[in-house]
């Protein structure tokens, strides 16, 4: 699957990207490309901080709902985005009706 976050805020890419995670899990997805954007465009928030969604994807990925989805990310290649893309590799889901 892949997910492409350019125009969305902090917030919208965030909440896009786990329900996103969570939709491919559920899916039995194991491979993704979540494209964030190089962030060259973004402006810095009020605190003159340069925060983009690139910046912010590790600390997203933090928060307790990817324990259990999210077996590892890494940066995409070239032709797929570089520096402004990531394969993100899931875990195998478990089937609680087998």
């Amino acid at each position: 699957g892949k997910l492409d976050l350019h125009g969305f805020s902090l917030k919208e890419a965030e909440i896009q990207l786990q329900k996103f995670v969570d939709k491919s899990f559920r899916l039995r997805k194991r491979f993704l490309l979540i494209i964030t954007g190089k962030g060259i465009n973004s402006k810095p928030n009020i605190h003159g901080k340069g925060q983009t969604i690139k910046s912010e994807i590790y600390n997203w990925l933090l928060d307790s709902f990817y324990d259990d989805k999210v077996q590892y990310i890494s940066k995409a290649l070239g032709r797929h985005g570089g520096e402004g893309a990531y394969y993100f590799f899931l875990k195998k889901s478990q089937n609680i009706f087998s």
